[in-house]
């Protein structure tokens, strides 16, 4: 991952609320459990690359984001 440090923090808000929008469109009735899960799934796995990026950068150990954690 190249990105400046802002463009990576841009980048990872964008994708969070993109994921905690599609879990809220599921709460409300507009998709089923199994279908949010499904189109949240890539976003959890680009935000949980980047936190695992930024924690060994850091030396830290990184704690995963699931679906429920939204």
């Amino acid at each position: 991952m190249r990105f400046s440090n802002q463009e990576l923090d841009r980048k990872l808000t964008d994708i969070l609320a993109e994921a905690r929008a599609i879990r809220i469109t599921a709460q409300c009735g507009g998709l089923t459990y199994e279908t949010a899960k499904k189109r949240v799934e890539p976003l959890l796995k680009e935000l949980n690359k980047a936190g695992s990026y930024i924690a060994k950068k850091y030396g830290r150990k990184y704690r995963k984001i699931t679906f429920q954690d939204l």
